[in-house]
């Protein structure tokens, strides 16, 4: 007999901690997906840095990657800086409630989409060229 899960469910209901459970997620979420060195700046923009190791670790146990060295020691070393952006420059510049965490959102995934060098300006011009177009 097949049995069909709903694994987001699944999450919401094993006894685990939240954190746990946000792991078992973002693994979930992401195991069947092909991960290079932009992957994975936009893990660490997100995500604490000893979990996309971990998550990169267990996804070289299913793929193989020509590149894991290089990924694993920029891992190890990476420290994200502190984002440029705060809820104040997005008020500034017109967004409120959703709009407002859509924006950080599409901000914070430009930053690590430019290696994280991107600064408040740069940045605050992106999203009112995205605003506009």
């Amino acid at each position: 007999m097949y049995c069909s899960l709903n694994l987001n469910n699944l999450f919401l209901e094993i006894c685990a901690t939240n954190i746990e459970k946000k792991t078992l997620k973002f693994f979930f979420d992401n195991i069947s997906r092909s991960i290079g060195p932009e992957e994975l700046r936009q893990f660490l923009a997100f995500e604490e840095r000893q979990l996309v190791l971990d998550f990169y670790f267990f996804y070289l146990t299913k793929k193989t990657d020509k590149n894991s060295a290089q990924n694993i020691l920029f891992l190890q070393k990476f420290s994200l800086p502190n984002f440029p952006l705060n809820s104040k420059d997005l008020i500034k510049i017109g967004l409120e409630g959703r709009a407002l965490g859509e924006a950080f959102k599409l901000a914070k995934e430009f930053w690590a989409k430019e290696n994280f060098l991107s600064d408040k300006s740069a940045l605050i011009t992106f999203l009112l060229e995205r605003q506009s177009s």
